[in-house]
């Protein structure tokens, strides 16, 4: 099946930034394992090696991977990223809900949405969160954390946090001495980012650490001493089937 086809075929379409969460697979393998889980076809386009044709992209609502470059860094892929997210942005807000293109964002997507948006919003953690993180939900909680009744652990590896007063804050979050946006939606615009990782089970994120190990001891941290602290902890994945029926409701879905 062509490039072609396949997009015009899937539901969702998966940009995925750099790194590798294992040796095989890079940060949009397992959300569009997720999104299977829940009978939602995705193709996952590398944003790296196809800067040039986002704009070419068919109308389908967007999933901003993780990624392991820093979203305000200089470089040719994240400038062009940067450019295409904010038209998108701004294209949005312009729009009427049926009309627009959705767009949630993981971690650097998050942070990607978030800078796109309100530039200087993402910053340097030195307390890096890494391992499991407390996500609290508010009341009523938003669309995004339909099915849950109360506040959540998930599996969060950063070192960036969102920190704006212009997007609308979904869960806000508290780590040692840093207070930071924890999930957010962009007003008007159909464009939703969380920062921790949903597409995690408890032996993939593992491999994470694993994977990171050397990063992990430059930051001052020791993956193995993580991984025996780790728990397991209930599937998340929810997330995804939630941000899609928010589509559904908010956007033409081409079959």
């Amino acid at each position: 099946m062509t490039i072609e086809k396949s997009l015009q075929k899937a539901d969702v379409i998966v940009l995925e930034a750099d790194g590798k969460i294992d040796p095989q697979h890079g940060y949009g393998h397992l959300i569009v394992k997720r999104l299977a889980e829940f009978n939602i076809n995705a193709i996952i386009i590398s944003i790296v090696e196809n800067t040039q044709t986002l704009e070419k992209l068919p109308p389908k609502p967007l999933i901003l991977s993780g990624g392991m470059t820093e979203v305000t860094a200089d470089v040719d892929w994240l400038n062009k990223t940067r450019e295409f997210i904010t038209g998108k942005i701004k294209a949005n807000q312009k729009l009427e809900k049926e009309k627009r293109t959705p767009i949630f964002g993981i971690c650097f997507g998050a942070q990607l949405l978030a800078e796109c948006y309100s530039k200087g919003s993402v910053k340097y953690l030195d307390d890096p969160e890494i391992g499991i993180t407390k996500v609290t939900i508010g009341s009523p909680p938003h669309l995004i954390f339909n099915g849950y009744k109360e506040d959540f652990n998930a599996y969060t590896f950063h070192y960036n946090q969102i920190k704006t007063q212009d997007v609308s804050t979904i869960s806000s979050h508290q780590h040692k001495n840093h207070h930071f946006i924890q999930a957010f939606e962009i007003p008007n615009a159909s464009c939703y980012g969380i920062q921790f990782h949903p597409e995690f089970n408890y032996k993939e994120f593992i491999t994470l650490l694993h994977t990171y190990k050397q990063l992990l001891k430059d930051l001052g941290l020791n993956a193995e001493n993580i991984i025996k602290s780790l728990p397991k902890i209930q599937k998340n994945s929810i997330i995804f089937k939630n941000f899609i029926d928010l589509t559904k409701k908010e956007a033409k879905m081409e079959k």
